[in-house]
């Protein structure tokens, strides 16, 4: 298959806070990926759809909001049971408002957008700092949370929905640091609305794994590695990523440690996030 162009000048942001996310796919030849557009072109969230394996792409707008970062999750990941839905968070970048929206990648049909919350107020929020993460948990809740950095503090927020993203309830934020960063997965625990987050402390450096518990609304922390150099603090990419693994719900997590040493040291785990 030949080289095939989704979107012309997408721009920066693609790469930036997250930009890209996808491509998922509802079957062999139905896929789609979101991401954030150029600032000069708006800076809104756009879908690209295929229904021909790739061939041919068709965009359309998410949102119509300056925006300044982005968060999916694809239910599918979830195993077989799972919707062909991606589930798409972004903050408006100005008042700092995090909102929300489905996109069924098998139809094509796209939910109205909703609000979960205003997480900070009064400035413009830093492109760069802000981070979030967001996942479906196997009860069919959904979560998102993060940091929004704010000319130098971070207002640390989490939000949860029981009706599909129409209604959010504020939730026990881990963040403690702005800059930190995180991947949150959901738990394999035989409480199906736990959460798993992968978490990195830019202070320490520590990597670690927070569990999340619905009955007590707290997390538990435990480390994974006690030093992994990966301070990103300063650029808007993310050093470490992971997935599910669908017969067990394992995370399968790889890492780069390249800033101090020169090297880019590639390592792997795999955590199986069974107890709290």
């Amino acid at each position: 298959m030949v080289d095939t162009v989704v979107a012309v000048d997408a721009g920066s942001e693609v790469w930036g806070s997250a930009g890209l996310w996808g491509p998922y796919w509802s079957s062999t030849s139905v896929g789609a990926l979101v991401y954030l557009n150029r600032e000069s072109q708006g800076q809104i969230i756009k879908s690209a759809r295929t229904t021909n394996a790739g061939v041919g792409w068709t965009l359309a707008n998410i949102n119509t909001d300056d925006s300044c970062y982005l968060c999916c999750f694809y239910e599918k990941e979830l195993g077989a049971t799972g919707a062909p839905i991606i589930h798409i968070w972004w903050m408006e970048e100005v008042n700092a408002i995090v909102k929300y929206a489905s996109l069924n990648v098998s139809t094509g049909a796209l939910s109205s957008t909703v609000t979960v919350a205003t997480v900070a107020t009064g400035t413009t929020s830093s492109l760069q700092h802000t981070k979030m993460y967001g996942c479906m948990l196997r009860d069919g809740s959904l979560m998102i949370g993060g940091t929004n950095e704010v000319i130098g503090t971070g207002t640390p927020f989490m939000y949860r929905s029981t009706d599909d993203g129409a209604t959010w309830g504020g939730k026990t934020a881990p963040h403690i640091t702005p800059g930190d960063a995180g991947i949150l997965f959901p738990a394999a625990t035989v409480d199906c609305g736990d959460a798993a987050l992968i978490y990195w402390h830019r202070g320490t450096q520590l990597l670690s794994v927070m569990m999340y518990s619905l009955d007590t609304n707290l997390w538990t922390e435990t480390t994974i590695e006690t030093v992994v150099d990966m301070d990103f603090s300063l650029t808007p990419y993310n050093y470490f990523d992971g997935a599910l693994r669908c017969t067990d719900g394992a995370i399968i997590l790889a890492a780069s440690d390249e800033v101090s040493s020169g090297v880019s040291n590639i390592q792997t785990w795999t955590i199986l996030p069974t107890t709290i």
